[in-house]
């Protein structure tokens, strides 16, 4: 039995680092259009 809520609680922590990740990508390619906007990225 706590085996396989450990189990669970990993997955769980998982699939919210993966979220946070795939957020932070999208706000860094944000930044980047930003910046690329302003003309400071060519």
């Amino acid at each position: 039995m706590s085996g396989f809520v450990l189990r669970a609680a990993m997955q769980g922590e998982y699939r919210r680092t993966q979220a946070f990740e795939i957020e932070l990508i999208a706000s860094q390619r944000c930044i980047n259009e930003k910046m690329r906007g302003n003309g400071q990225i060519a």
